[in-house]
Protein backbone atom coordinates (compact mmCIF):
# COMPACT_ATOMS: atom_id res chain seq x y z
CA UNK A 1 0.00 0.00 0.00
CA UNK A 2 3.09 2.64 1.00
CA UNK A 3 4.41 1.70 -2.76
CA UNK A 4 1.17 2.04 -4.00
CA UNK A 5 0.32 5.45 -2.44
CA UNK A 6 4.02 6.50 -3.53
CA UNK A 7 3.50 6.11 -7.33
CA UNK A 8 -0.28 7.04 -7.13
CA UNK A 9 0.78 10.15 -5.26
CA UNK A 10 -1.70 9.62 -3.20
CA UNK A 11 -2.03 10.89 0.47
CA UNK A 12 -2.83 8.66 2.74
CA UNK A 13 -5.52 10.53 3.56
CA UNK A 14 -7.28 9.80 -0.03
CA UNK A 15 -7.53 6.02 1.73
CA UNK A 16 -6.35 4.03 -1.38
CA UNK A 17 -8.05 1.40 -2.47
CA UNK A 18 -10.11 1.49 0.81
CA UNK A 19 -6.70 1.23 3.07
CA UNK A 20 -5.70 4.02 6.20
CA UNK A 21 -3.33 4.17 8.66
CA UNK A 22 -4.53 4.08 12.08
CA UNK A 23 -4.03 2.24 15.73
CA UNK A 24 -6.66 -0.58 15.82
CA UNK A 25 -8.06 -2.86 19.00
CA UNK A 26 -5.20 -5.47 19.38
CA UNK A 27 -8.28 -8.31 20.88
CA UNK A 28 -10.70 -7.20 17.60
CA UNK A 29 -9.05 -5.61 15.14
CA UNK A 30 -11.67 -2.42 15.17
CA UNK A 31 -9.86 0.67 13.85
CA UNK A 32 -10.42 4.44 15.52
CA UNK A 33 -9.25 3.52 19.17
CA UNK A 34 -7.30 5.90 21.28
CA UNK A 35 -4.19 4.32 22.77
CA UNK A 36 -3.43 4.99 26.42
CA UNK A 37 0.09 6.05 25.07
CA UNK A 38 0.16 7.88 21.99
CA UNK A 39 2.84 6.26 18.97
CA UNK A 40 3.43 9.36 17.40
CA UNK A 41 6.18 10.97 19.66
CA UNK A 42 8.20 7.74 19.24
CA UNK A 43 7.36 6.17 15.67
CA UNK A 44 10.15 8.33 14.17
CA UNK A 45 13.04 6.58 16.65
CA UNK A 46 11.08 3.25 16.85
CA UNK A 47 8.96 2.58 13.41
CA UNK A 48 10.30 1.50 10.48
CA UNK A 49 7.74 3.78 7.95
CA UNK A 50 5.74 1.11 7.01
CA UNK A 51 2.14 -0.34 9.16
CA UNK A 52 2.20 -2.77 10.85
CA UNK A 53 4.79 -0.52 13.24
CA UNK A 54 4.72 1.21 16.89
CA UNK A 55 1.16 0.75 17.13
CA UNK A 56 0.05 1.69 14.18
CA UNK A 57 -1.50 -0.68 11.91
CA UNK A 58 -2.46 -0.70 7.74
CA UNK A 59 -5.98 -0.51 8.37
CA UNK A 60 -8.94 -1.49 5.65
CA UNK A 61 -12.12 0.82 5.52
CA UNK A 62 -14.38 -1.35 3.92
CA UNK A 63 -13.99 -4.20 6.19
CA UNK A 64 -16.89 -6.65 7.02
CA UNK A 65 -18.11 -4.91 10.40
CA UNK A 66 -16.20 -1.37 9.63
CA UNK A 67 -12.92 -0.07 9.58
CA UNK A 68 -10.79 -2.63 11.30
CA UNK A 69 -7.08 -3.84 11.10
CA UNK A 70 -6.26 -5.27 7.22
CA UNK A 71 -5.38 -8.42 8.40
CA UNK A 72 -8.98 -8.99 10.54
CA UNK A 73 -11.03 -6.44 8.19
CA UNK A 74 -12.75 -9.32 6.41
CA UNK A 75 -12.66 -13.27 6.13
CA UNK A 76 -9.85 -13.38 3.49
CA UNK A 77 -7.53 -10.84 5.09
CA UNK A 78 -8.67 -7.89 2.87
CA UNK A 79 -8.15 -9.73 -0.39
CA UNK A 80 -10.76 -7.16 -2.36
CA UNK A 81 -8.17 -3.85 -1.11
CA UNK A 82 -5.35 -5.92 -2.13
CA UNK A 83 -6.27 -6.64 -5.80
CA UNK A 84 -7.23 -3.44 -5.74
CA UNK A 85 -3.86 -2.46 -5.39
CA UNK A 86 -2.47 -5.23 -7.93
CA UNK A 87 -4.95 -3.72 -10.51
CA UNK A 88 -3.39 -0.03 -10.22
CA UNK A 89 -0.55 -1.86 -12.22
CA UNK A 90 -2.00 -4.85 -14.39
CA UNK A 91 -4.64 -2.40 -15.96
CA UNK A 92 -2.17 0.50 -16.82
CA UNK A 93 -3.33 3.09 -14.70
CA UNK A 94 -1.68 6.07 -16.54
CA UNK A 95 -0.59 7.68 -13.08
CA UNK A 96 1.42 4.45 -12.25
CA UNK A 97 3.16 4.20 -15.36
CA UNK A 98 4.05 7.23 -15.39
CA UNK A 99 5.87 7.70 -11.92
CA UNK A 100 7.53 4.15 -12.25
CA UNK A 101 9.05 4.83 -15.57
CA UNK A 102 10.45 8.63 -14.24
CA UNK A 103 12.55 6.10 -11.29
CA UNK A 104 12.95 3.70 -13.88
CA UNK A 105 16.78 2.48 -14.07
CA UNK A 106 18.62 1.28 -17.52
CA UNK A 107 21.94 -0.39 -15.42
CA UNK A 108 24.12 1.82 -16.96
CA UNK A 109 26.92 2.21 -14.44
CA UNK A 110 29.27 4.25 -17.12
CA UNK A 111 32.55 1.86 -15.86
CA UNK A 112 31.94 2.43 -12.63
CA UNK A 113 33.06 0.05 -9.88
CA UNK A 114 30.00 -1.79 -7.65
CA UNK A 115 29.12 -4.19 -6.05
CA UNK A 116 25.39 -6.08 -5.61
CA UNK A 117 24.95 -8.44 -2.30
CA UNK A 118 21.32 -10.29 -2.23
CA UNK A 119 20.60 -13.42 -0.10
CA UNK A 120 19.18 -16.05 -2.43
CA UNK A 121 16.16 -16.55 0.28
CA UNK A 122 15.27 -12.93 -0.04
CA UNK A 123 11.21 -13.04 0.07
CA UNK A 124 10.81 -9.10 0.28
CA UNK A 125 12.86 -8.72 -3.12
CA UNK A 126 13.12 -11.84 -4.82
CA UNK A 127 16.46 -12.38 -6.52
CA UNK A 128 15.25 -13.33 -9.77
CA UNK A 129 13.45 -9.69 -10.15
CA UNK A 130 15.98 -7.26 -9.08
CA UNK A 131 19.62 -8.36 -8.73
CA UNK A 132 20.11 -10.92 -11.56
CA UNK A 133 18.17 -8.93 -13.94
CA UNK A 134 19.84 -5.98 -13.17
CA UNK A 135 23.03 -8.10 -13.81
CA UNK A 136 22.44 -8.83 -17.20
CA UNK A 137 20.93 -5.10 -18.18
CA UNK A 138 24.16 -3.77 -16.93
CA UNK A 139 26.22 -6.39 -19.25
CA UNK A 140 24.06 -5.40 -22.10
CA UNK A 141 24.37 -2.21 -21.50
CA UNK A 142 28.20 -1.74 -20.80
CA UNK A 143 29.53 -5.00 -22.55
CA UNK A 144 32.95 -5.07 -21.46
CA UNK A 145 33.67 -1.92 -19.88
CA UNK A 146 30.96 -3.41 -17.12
CA UNK A 147 32.73 -3.29 -13.32
CA UNK A 148 29.48 -4.64 -11.92
CA UNK A 149 29.66 -8.13 -9.29
CA UNK A 150 27.26 -9.95 -7.80
CA UNK A 151 27.39 -12.18 -4.91
CA UNK A 152 24.45 -13.96 -4.65
CA UNK A 153 24.25 -15.44 -0.44
CA UNK A 154 22.96 -19.02 -0.03
CA UNK A 155 20.33 -18.68 2.54
CA UNK A 156 20.43 -14.87 2.87
CA UNK A 157 17.24 -13.14 3.53
CA UNK A 158 15.85 -9.83 3.69
CA UNK A 159 15.87 -8.33 7.42
CA UNK A 160 18.91 -9.93 9.40
CA UNK A 161 17.10 -8.27 12.76
CA UNK A 162 14.62 -11.13 12.37
CA UNK A 163 17.56 -13.70 12.76
CA UNK A 164 16.69 -13.93 16.70
CA UNK A 165 13.16 -15.52 15.72
CA UNK A 166 12.52 -18.98 16.28
CA UNK A 167 13.00 -20.42 12.87
CA UNK A 168 14.91 -17.88 11.04
CA UNK A 169 17.87 -18.61 13.34
CA UNK A 170 17.89 -22.35 11.88
CA UNK A 171 16.99 -20.98 8.80
CA UNK A 172 19.34 -18.27 7.61
CA UNK A 173 22.32 -16.87 7.86
CA UNK A 174 23.12 -12.60 8.81
CA UNK A 175 24.04 -11.37 5.02
CA UNK A 176 25.12 -7.83 6.55
CA UNK A 177 28.62 -10.30 7.33
CA UNK A 178 28.64 -10.17 3.51
CA UNK A 179 27.84 -6.92 3.13
CA UNK A 180 31.54 -5.40 5.52
CA UNK A 181 33.30 -8.26 2.70
CA UNK A 182 32.00 -6.34 0.28
CA UNK A 183 32.51 -2.69 1.64
CA UNK A 184 36.26 -4.26 2.37
CA UNK A 185 36.48 -5.51 -1.31
CA UNK A 186 35.72 -1.76 -2.57
CA UNK A 187 37.62 -0.25 -0.12
CA UNK A 188 40.99 -2.21 -1.48
CA UNK A 189 39.81 -2.06 -5.12
CA UNK A 190 39.73 1.83 -4.91
CA UNK A 191 42.77 2.33 -2.58
CA UNK A 192 44.82 -0.31 -4.23
CA UNK A 193 43.53 -1.15 -7.29
CA UNK A 194 42.81 -4.96 -6.04
CA UNK A 195 40.69 -6.35 -8.53
CA UNK A 196 36.88 -7.01 -7.40
CA UNK A 197 35.96 -11.10 -7.10
CA UNK A 198 33.92 -11.49 -10.41
CA UNK A 199 29.78 -12.79 -9.53
CA UNK A 200 29.29 -16.09 -7.66
CA UNK A 201 26.94 -17.53 -5.39
CA UNK A 202 28.33 -17.78 -1.99
CA UNK A 203 27.28 -21.04 -0.37
CA UNK A 204 27.01 -19.72 2.88
CA UNK A 205 25.00 -22.90 5.26
CA UNK A 206 22.34 -22.28 7.65
CA UNK A 207 22.68 -23.50 11.38
CA UNK A 208 20.21 -25.87 11.31
CA UNK A 209 18.84 -27.01 14.48
CA UNK A 210 15.88 -26.31 16.61
CA UNK A 211 14.25 -23.09 16.54
CA UNK A 212 14.90 -20.71 18.99
CA UNK A 213 17.89 -23.00 19.85
CA UNK A 214 20.36 -23.86 16.63
CA UNK A 215 23.77 -23.75 16.93
CA UNK A 216 26.16 -21.18 17.59
CA UNK A 217 26.98 -19.79 14.03
CA UNK A 218 30.99 -19.93 12.81
CA UNK A 219 32.88 -19.02 10.52
CA UNK A 220 32.02 -22.64 8.49
CA UNK A 221 28.60 -21.32 8.29
CA UNK A 222 30.18 -18.27 6.56
CA UNK A 223 32.74 -18.83 3.61
CA UNK A 224 34.46 -15.62 1.88
CA UNK A 225 33.80 -14.39 -1.42
CA UNK A 226 36.24 -16.12 -3.55
CA UNK A 227 38.85 -14.30 -5.12
CA UNK A 228 38.34 -17.35 -8.03
CA UNK A 229 34.52 -18.58 -8.08
CA UNK A 230 35.12 -21.62 -9.91
CA UNK A 231 32.02 -23.27 -10.62
CA UNK A 232 30.39 -20.84 -8.56
CA UNK A 233 30.63 -18.14 -11.01
CA UNK A 234 27.62 -16.31 -12.11
CA UNK A 235 27.70 -15.84 -16.25
CA UNK A 236 26.55 -13.18 -17.94
CA UNK A 237 25.90 -14.29 -21.64
CA UNK A 238 24.07 -12.25 -24.55
CA UNK A 239 21.68 -10.46 -21.55
CA UNK A 240 21.44 -14.52 -19.94
CA UNK A 241 22.39 -14.96 -16.76
CA UNK A 242 23.79 -17.90 -15.70
CA UNK A 243 23.69 -18.76 -11.68
CA UNK A 244 24.78 -22.23 -10.35
CA UNK A 245 22.11 -24.05 -8.46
Amino acid sequence: MTYADAYMKASVVDNLCNFSFGTTNPATGAAGVTPLISPMPTVFGNGNGVPPTNGINLVYNAGTSGAADHRLATADASFTGAACLRELWTTGNPTMAASVNAIRVNANLRGKPAIIVQGRSDALVPINHASRPYLGANRMAEGSKSQLSLYEIMNGQHFDAFLGVAGFDTRFIPVHYYNLQALNLMWAHLKNNAPLPPSQVVRAVARGGSPSAAPALTTANLPAIAASPGANAILVNGGVVNVPR
